[in-house]
C-alpha cells in the first residue's frame, strides 16, 4: 500500500498552525505503480487542498472525514480511471 508523509501549514488568523499526517492508500495491486509515478503530483494536490483548512475545519470527526473524502477525490482524479479503495490517516497531529 502506498504511504505518504506530509507536514502542511494550515490557514490561521495568527501564528503558524501545522498539520502532520501520514496517509496510507489502499489500492488494487495494478494501481500501485500509478501512485508511485504520480507521487509528487498527489502530494502537491493534497498540500494545496489541505493548506486552505483551519484547525476549526478539522476539529471533530466530521472535519477529519470531510478532509479524507476530499483527499481521496483528488487522488482518484489524478490516477483516473483507476481509484483508491480506501484512504487511512495513520498519523494526524496538529498544533
Amino acid at each position: 500500500m502506498p504511504y505518504l508523509l506530509l507536514q502542511i501549514k494550515l490557514r490561521a488568523k495568527s501564528g503558524t498552525k501545522l498539520l502532520a499526517m501520514n496517509i496510507t492508500l489502499e489500492v488494487n495491486k495494478r494501481v500501485g505503480w500509478k501512485i508511485q509515478r504520480q507521487e509528487e503530483a498527489i502530494c502537491d494536490a493534497i498540500t494545496l487542498l489541505t493548506s486552505d483548512y483551519t484547525i476549526e475545519d478539522l476539529d471533530g470527526l466530521d472535519g477529519k472525514l470531510g478532509l479524507k473524502d476530499n483527499i481521496k477525490d483528488r487522488v482518484d482524479n489524478l490516477i483516473s480511471p483507476s481509484h483508491t479503495e480506501r484512504l487511512y490517516f495513520t498519523k494526524f497531529v496538529y498544533n
